[in-house]
């Protein structure tokens, strides 16, 4: 151990198993209460003495001095049966973590939310402005909020860092979306937020299928939909001079030149309004297929007043089932062999923005879905996840299982801008808030509403059903 954050984590990797079950579960029965109290008004106490002579105080001073390792040792190895070491574990993490709290704050100064340590990952927790103004409006509409059935996790333990043991196929990338000043939870009730989404069906797509092995391997080369892109730029402007704070297109809608040119015109409108660099005006582009290198990608962006923030890709490839499928027109073909999306893998990179509002992370479709991002979600403890999606059921099925258990683990919500596939199809915009029974749903062409407006409807849907 080199530094105070590794004493940290390795408390809190000791703890966050079965043994932080026990403690809890003992505690809930009031049976560790007086010892618990003990506990923590000694250590304190031990603490606040030996910090007199060595502060711990911030970024200069978190290097671990031996006398500090050997203290901690010394009272856990004193302990006189597993009961009370358990109990003088807990006491010692959260004695640190209340420590910590000046390094914490330190470490968000300076936009510093992930540090690696001696036993994993510890990130720094951030509150969310955005659950706040979401668990308000339950309050005044008596809903209660969702129970976590993990009630027990160490989430709930401490206030400042929690430990991570990182994805190896799935690393993350925390960054800043600076959003301007004076943000609370009404202004977070406020945030506008831009749905350009689609109705695109299998027939306006120009199709490059594979059939010379099975699998058969498909990509879009274009769409074939007259208008499409003099349309979608029209909402797009329509939309912009709303000045939502977030704007969605959804998945394989929007070619490599329409992404440019929603860009462009993004940074064309943010000039004239001499909106300055770190306003919200959060883009993404949607995604369409993208060949590169002899790869073929399904490819999208995010974009600030404009200008470039990150690339975002597709991670898992769609796949289209043929056992006992009736097919029509271009997808016939898939009735004699399953059909898989061509797009590359090689882009595993999950990026996680820090706003004002809460943390926020962005994915495409199918992605949303899988167990390993499921995990990582929770990690990190995001506020409002977007999913720039193709699927006919963007309300139900998979999709609303995963948003209700992100409601209930980290109570975050969870917005999607949906191309149907289908004309039939009318779930265009979703979001789901977390306790709240039934999501929102938008069937229009393009949609500005405001976190508080999609909030209410939502209530007043699940309400009267």
């Amino acid at each position: 151990m080199k530094r105070l954050i590794d004493l940290y984590a390795a408390l809190f990797f000791v703890l966050d198993s079965v043994n932080y079950d026990v403690y809890y579960l003992e505690s809930k029965k009031k049976r560790i209460d007086d010892l618990a109290i003990s506990e923590k008004s000694r250590i304190a106490g031990l603490w606040n003495i030996h910090i007199q002579c060595h502060p711990y105080s911030g970024f200069g001073s978190i290097e671990l001095e031996p006398g500090t390792v050997q203290m901690v040792t010394d009272d856990l190895n004193a302990s006189r049966d597993p009961m009370v070491l358990l109990v003088r574990t807990v006491a010692w993490l959260s004695t640190l973590d209340e420590h910590l709290e000046l390094f914490h704050r330190e470490c968000l100064a300076v936009n510093k939310y992930d540090l690696a340590c001696s036993r994993g990952r510890l990130i720094a927790g951030t509150g969310s402005i955005l659950r706040d103004c979401v668990a308000l409006k339950l309050k005044q509409a008596a809903i209660p909020k969702p129970v976590d059935a993990n009630y027990s996790s160490m989430r709930y333990a401490v206030r400042h860092f929690f430990l991570i043991r990182p994805s190896t196929f799935h690393p993350v990338q925390l960054r800043t979306l600076r959003m301007g000043d004076g943000w609370g939870v009404e202004e977070a009730g406020a945030l506008a937020v831009g749905f350009i989404p689609g109705k695109l069906t299998a027939e306006d797509y120009d199709w490059k299928v594979d059939t010379s092995s099975k699998p058969y391997m498909f990509t879009f080369a274009g769409i074939r939909k007259k208008r499409f892109e003099r349309h979608t730029l029209r909402a797009f402007r329509a939309i912009i001079r709303r000045k939502p704070h977030i704007v969605v297109l959804p998945e394989l809608y929007t070619p490599v030149p329409l992404q440019n040119e929603l860009m462009r015109q993004m940074r064309e409108s943010a000039v004239k309004e001499q909106i300055e660099g770190n306003s919200v005006r959060f883009l993404l582009t949607g995604t369409f297929h993208q060949e590169r290198s002899n790869n073929v990608y399904n490819y999208g962006r995010a974009a600030q007043c404009g200008f470039p923030l990150y690339d975002i890709y597709k991670m898992k490839p769609f796949i289209i089932p043929s056992a006992g499928a009736c097919y029509e027109g271009s997808m016939k073909i898939f009735e004699q062999a399953e059909g898989i999306e061509g797009n590359s893998v090689d882009k595993n990179m999950i990026h996680m923005l820090n706003t004002a509002i809460g943390r926020i992370a962005v994915f495409v479709c199918i992605d949303f879905i899988t167990d390993a991002i499921d995990k990582i979600l929770i990690d990190y403890q995001v506020d409002l996840v977007i999913v720039m999606a193709y699927t006919n059921n963007p309300a139900g099925g998979k999709f609303q299982m995963e948003a209700r258990r992100l409601g209930e683990r980290v109570r975050a919500t969870v917005m999607i801008c949906n191309n149907t596939g289908s004309r039939d199809k009318h779930e265009r915009a979703v979001v789901f808030f977390p306790g709240v029974k039934r999501p929102y749903i938008s069937d229009k062409y393009m949609t500005v509403s405001t976190i508080a407006e999609m909030l209410d409807l939502a209530i007043v849907h699940s309400v009267s059903k």
